[in-house]
């Protein structure tokens, strides 16, 4: 049995992409043995990301797993997304996993931009052994750093330290556009990044043709909220 969980951060403020984000998980072609929603009260106004991330990860130790996948609930992920990274990162043999090939779409904007980064991935689309990378995620490592909450994916790319260095970034894994995940933009509820409201250097996509080659139901469910928020 291959045994991993997923974890999904939210704040109870875009209760339509939880819902869709639910259902994509239920068509993955290799299903998770547990997917944490991490949905408790608001605490604080800025930014809890790294909050909902560390209680989720404590959650899922305590459940017995350590292979985590984190599934952000406003992107895009195909069907076999889940067996694609799981299969390449027992095949890799390392501590965590990503890849290095960002894929960016904001709705109402209607444009696109690809990011090519060799070094790092964006969380929407890491994997890791969660007793590797706990320890780099509690504030007495934190702080004394300064890192940025909002930035949990940098940081724990740039970590060289011996203990979190055996790390890989795949490229080729999907096929850009037609099979591969998509980091949604939007601005829609609390939204971490500035790409959400001023996306830059983005290219234009009128005709909605970057998103011909996503699921049906998912481009139905993007369609009807533009109608909704526009």
């Amino acid at each position: 049995m291959k045994k991993f969980c997923i974890i999904t951060p939210d704040r109870k403020d875009r209760k339509e992409f939880l819902e869709h984000c639910k259902y994509q998980m239920s068509q993955q072609t290799l299903q998770p043995s547990k997917h944490y929603i991490v949905d408790y009260r608001v605490i604080v106004k800025g930014n809890d990301l790294l909050g909902r991330l560390v209680y989720g990860l404590n959650q899922a130790a305590q459940d017995g797993f350590n292979i985590c996948f984190i599934i952000e609930n406003d992107d895009y992920y195909p069907n076999d997304y889940l067996e694609k990274m799981y299969d390449a990162f027992i095949k890799s043999r390392k501590d965590m996993i990503g890849i290095g090939e960002t894929y960016l779409y904001h709705l109402f904007k209607e444009s696109y931009n690809v990011y090519i980064h060799p070094l790092r991935a964006p969380l929407f689309c890491t994997g890791f052994k969660i007793d590797k990378v706990l320890p780099y995620l509690i504030p007495p490592i934190l702080k004394p750093l300064g890192i940025s909450i909002i930035l949990i994916d940098m940081y724990l790319y740039n970590i060289s330290h011996t203990q979190l260095s055996r790390k890989i970034i795949i490229n080729g894994l999907f096929k850009f556009p037609e099979s591969s995940p998509i980091g949604i933009k939007h601005g829609i509820g609390k939204c971490s990044t500035r790409a959400h409201t001023k996306p830059v250097n983005y290219r234009p996509d009128k005709q909605g043709k970057q998103l011909q080659y996503i699921r049906k139901e998912s481009l139905d469910f993007y369609n009807q909220l533009k109608i909704e928020y526009a």
